[in-house]
């Protein structure tokens, strides 16, 4: 799968998706989209949430955990990771969204086969 970068760029200028990055499931940057954060910065968080995602499949006995979202108000946004099951290499999919949410970019929308 391969990053839209051009279809993230509309959702920005829309107003729907404040900035995007993928990573390798080692927690790589592989591309991204939009400027509040430098990449490198969300992708460090990756670290932390899937170290909290172990601890959740270990410590509830539940198996993969797919996705993680956090609300801050102050900030008026949503940042949203996912693991993204693929062929080959997995994905994650660091998504930072506006608060209110008027549309929710799919995985279809960002990610190309």
């Amino acid at each position: 799968m391969t990053f839209n970068k051009n279809r993230a760029g509309d959702l920005i200028r829309q107003g729907h998706l404040i900035q995007a990055v993928l990573l390798d499931n080692e927690g790589m940057l592989i591309d991204a989209a939009g400027e509040r954060y430098e990449p490198e910065k969300l992708s460090s968080i990756y670290f932390s949430v899937k170290s909290l995602a172990a601890d959740l499949e270990r410590e509830l006995n539940i198996t993969e955990v797919l996705e993680f979202a956090f609300r801050m108000p102050a900030q008026r946004m949503r940042l949203n990771i996912r693991h993204v099951p693929t062929e080959g290499q997995d994905l994650i999919l660091i998504c930072l969204l506006p608060i209110p949410l008027s549309h929710m970019p799919t995985l279809r929308e960002l990610l190309m086969p």
